[in-house]
């Protein structure tokens, strides 16, 4: 009679042969991507699972709002369909989140069975391919599903048991693979793969992390804006920011100090901060000046300390649907949050979602933070 562990093994074992079989299917099949695919129902089903978002992209925007732990999302960066479990925010804007992988059965022990009544690349997560994303760009994702409170917990479990690298009870155990042992094995390649495709976005996360930690503990450089816009006429002497860009509003001298400055840039997050920071001419038609109210200005400080999300009315002049956000303090120039823009109905809002530190200069009221609305990033 097989005792529980030789049951255990020999389940793993036809797990990992399941997976073999789909992976070498795969392929073949992608051997032969240059060939007309016909009506091959299997190359069909290859496309749907390793083909392009952008018919999804073209039918509806990408869901910016309401990230939570819990979330399975669809990024919109990657070339190819990569789903993501979005595990727990760390703070400061950056996630946790867990990849799917886009076969259904798990490849190795640090993948695992989530199954239930999903799709099939809704079945498996790879807990070896955990990552960190700025929710900058995990925002600009479609929510697709979410988790039950028992395999959020599951998921939970399963991620630390794959740092500290403790044993994992036998049920779990039993839904994952076998682990690699030797090279060559095709799981290697596999495992290459999946992590080529989170190259672009990986970099680009990098990079905007980085440069968003630089900008919330360093002021930024004084820099005139009419030098930036490449004005020949502006005076050559040491640059200095004029009182537009970071100063009080000319309405908050008559006690309106519910409204925020809000400037608006067809540049990305990412290059308007690369451009403050080296000085880079900017063209004229890449900053406008709008003015943005605060919503429910009178609980401001209330919904500051009890809540990470504040609200500005978007600008009616506001050219564009969707746009990050970045809110900086008006006297000390540095970032202090990242947020988005969102519409409901006929009226549009700007969030601020996440902000940089726990630690960021004294705010006395809306008129105190300066917005910049930015071109979403795209990689």
């Amino acid at each position: 009679m097989n005792t529980s562990a030789e049951k255990q093994f020999q389940s793993r074992k036809q797990l990992t042969q399941s997976f073999l079989h789909e992976y070498q299917l795969y392929c073949r099949l992608l051997d032969q991507a240059g060939e007309d695919p016909g009506e091959d129902p299997d190359k069909k089903n290859l496309r749907s699972k390793f083909g392009s978002r952008q018919s999804l992209a073209a039918a509806a925007p990408p869901d910016f709002a309401g990230l939570q732990s819990g979330q399975i999302r669809l990024l919109s960066q990657p070339d190819q369909m990569i789903w993501v479990l979005a595990l727990r925010c760390w703070g400061g804007g950056i996630w946790l989140v867990v990849p799917f992988s886009p076969f259904p059965f798990p490849a190795t022990e640090e993948e695992f069975l989530l199954g239930g009544k999903r799709t099939e690349y809704l079945d498996v997560l790879q807990f070896w391919n955990a990552r960190t994303l700025h929710a900058l760009f995990l925002r600009r994702s479609w929510l697709v599903d979410t988790l039950t409170p028992q395999e959020l917990q599951t998921a939970e479990v399963l991620f630390n048991a794959s740092l500290s690298g403790d044993a994992l009870p036998e049920e779990l155990l039993a839904r994952t693979a076998l682990p690699i042992t030797a090279a060559p094995d095709p799981r290697l390649n596999y495992k290459q793969q999946s992590l080529a495709r989170f190259a672009a976005l990986d970099a680009a996360d990098l990079q905007w992390t980085e440069r968003c930690a630089e900008a919330a503990a360093e002021p930024l450089p004084e820099i005139d804006l009419n030098l930036l816009l490449g004005d020949e006429s502006a005076p050559k002497q040491k640059p200095h920011f004029i009182p537009d860009l970071f100063s009080n509003l000319p309405l908050a001298a008559a006690g309106r100090t519910e409204n925020s400055l809000c400037w608006e840039t067809a540049l990305t997050a990412v290059t308007l901060l690369n451009h403050f920071f080296q000085g880079k001419v900017l063209k004229p038609h890449d900053l406008k000046a709008q003015i943005a109210p605060m919503d429910e200005p009178g609980i401001f400080f209330l919904k500051e300390r009890k809540t990470t999300n504040l609200l500005w009315k978007l600008p009616r002049g506001c050219s564009r649907s969707f746009a990050d956000a970045l809110f900086f303090h008006r006297e000390k120039k540095t970032l202090l949050a990242t947020g988005y823009t969102v519409r409901e109905g006929e009226e549009g809002f700007i969030v601020l979602a996440d902000w940089c530190s726990e630690e960021y200069p004294k705010i006395h009221a809306p008129a105190d933070i300066s917005i910049f609305l930015t071109e979403p990033e795209k990689i």
